[in-house]
C-alpha cells in the first residue's frame, strides 16, 4: 500500500492512478487525465545560468510561453553558490505560500495562499537514503525540496542528480507515492508527448 500525496488515500503499490484523486501513478495514466502538469519545482542544479541545457532551454521557453511555472522551495537559495547561478535563480517563482487547517494563515492577511499537502518527509528519507543512519546536510536539502515540492502541491520535481533520486529504484519508489521526480529531458519528453508542444 502507498499513501497517495496528493489526497492521502491508500493505493495497492501496483494500481495506475490514486482510486480517490485519479491522480497519476504511473506514466501511461497521465495521458487522458484530467490532472496536468503545468507547476514544475526545480531541483538547485537546474539553475540554467548559462543556457546549455536544452532540455532546461525548453521548459524555460515553455515557462515564457505562459504554459508552465517553474517553481523553487525555500531550501533553494539556501545552498546555492555563484553569482550568476543565483541571480538567475532569484526570478524563478518561491512556491507558494501554504496553510494548515488549525493553524492561522495568511489568507486573513489577503496573502493568497492554499491548504497544504501531506508532510512527507520520513517517507521520502526511506525511498532515497535508506541505510543513511543520519543525513549529510546535502541529503537533508534533498529531502526538503521534495517535501516542499510535494507540500506546495507542484506536479513534477525535476533534477539533475540521477544518483540521489533516479537510479536505483528510486524514482520508482517515489512515484508510487505520486511523487514525480524527472530528468529535464524527462519532463520534456512527458509534456511534449501528452500535449503536443514543440521542441
Amino acid at each position: 500500500m502507498s499513501e497517495c500525496v496528493r489526497c492521502g488515500h491508500n493505493n495497492l503499490s501496483d494500481a495506475a492512478v490514486c482510486q480517490d484523486c485519479a491522480w497519476p501513478l504511473a506514466l501511461d495514466a497521465w495521458r487522458g487525465s484530467h490532472h496536468q502538469i503545468r507547476r514544475v519545482s526545480l531541483d538547485t542544479g537546474c539553475v540554467n545560468a548559462k543556457r546549455q541545457n536544452i532540455y532546461l532551454n525548453l521548459l524555460e521557453r515553455w515557462a515564457d510561453d505562459g504554459l508552465i511555472t517553474l517553481e523553487r522551495s525555500g531550501a533553494f537559495l539556501a545552498e546555492l553558490k555563484g553569482y550568476l547561478r543565483r541571480r538567475k535563480a532569484e526570478a524563478i517563482a518561491p512556491h507558494r505560500p501554504v496553510w494548515r487547517l488549525g493553524i492561522p494563515g495568511m489568507s486573513e492577511l489577503g496573502i493568497n495562499t492554499f491548504l497544504a499537502g501531506p508532510d512527507i518527509a520520513d517517507e521520502v528519507v526511506r525511498v532515497l537514503f535508506p541505510t543513511a543512519a543520519t543525513l549529510t546536510g546535502n541529503q537533508a536539502a534533498d529531502v526538503e525540496h521534495v517535501r516542499q515540492h510535494v507540500i506546495t502541491g507542484a506536479d513534477v520535481f525535476v533534477t539533475l542528480n540521477e544518483r540521489d533520486f533516479i537510479r536505483r529504484g528510486k524514482q520508482e519508489g517515489l512515484r508510487r507515492q505520486g511523487i514525480w521526480v524527472v530528468t529535464p529531458q524527462g519532463a520534456t519528453d512527458l509534456m511534449g508527448d501528452l500535449y503536443g508542444w514543440d521542441a
